[in-house]
């Protein structure tokens, strides 16, 4: 699953960002070593963000929102009955990370802890050491954009613990809240 990640990485460069051969393979070589494969992904992406000219947050956004829809035509079974993002975000922990590491206890995906405090409202706290908060961002607003549901995503950093929460509410729902 974690080699997944670098071949979508290099799928995203190629067609999301026109890079060329050469500048993926030098992009991957810098993420070929060490044993934290999901963490020499950051070594990755500021390769291909220097290749690209965008910024590192950018990039990893715009990788997480193209990621997503991947995840949904790879992998259907996370996706059976699930008719909303609200719904799917709020059994993610459960239904996709839980299974992965079923399924290869080496992985150790970041821990995201799923709230649902009303039924148009899921609060995800997203908690990892790898600093890819912001492929997390992009990973939820690709879930969004997939179900095409009409929904508003709010992010804050809790500076204390570094710990990312995320707000997903129906945009009437937002509104309310002023």
């Amino acid at each position: 699953m974690q080699d997944w990640f670098f071949i979508e990485a290099r799928r995203f460069a190629a067609e999301a960002l026109g890079l060329d051969g050469a500048a993926i393979e030098r992009a991957a070589r810098s993420g070929a070593a060490g044993s934290d494969r999901l963490a020499a992904l950051g070594a990755v992406v500021d390769a291909l963000a220097a290749a690209s000219g965008l910024d590192r947050a950018t990039l990893l956004r715009r990788f997480g929102a193209t990621l997503f829809g991947r995840l949904a035509a790879l992998f259907p079974v996370f996706f059976v009955g699930e008719r909303s993002a609200l719904d799917f975000l709020a059994g993610f922990e459960r239904q996709v990370h839980d299974e992965l590491r079923r399924l290869d206890p080496r992985l150790d995906p970041p821990r995201i802890e799923c709230l649902r405090p009303s039924a148009d409202r899921v609060e995800l706290v997203y908690r990892s050491p790898r600093g890819l908060g912001d492929l997390a961002h992009g990973l939820v607003a690709g879930c969004i954009a997939w179900f095409g549901d009409d929904l508003e995503l709010e992010r804050r950093e809790d500076a204390a613990t570094g710990a990312l929460h995320f707000v997903v509410s129906e945009r009437a729902a937002f509104a309310a809240r002023g």
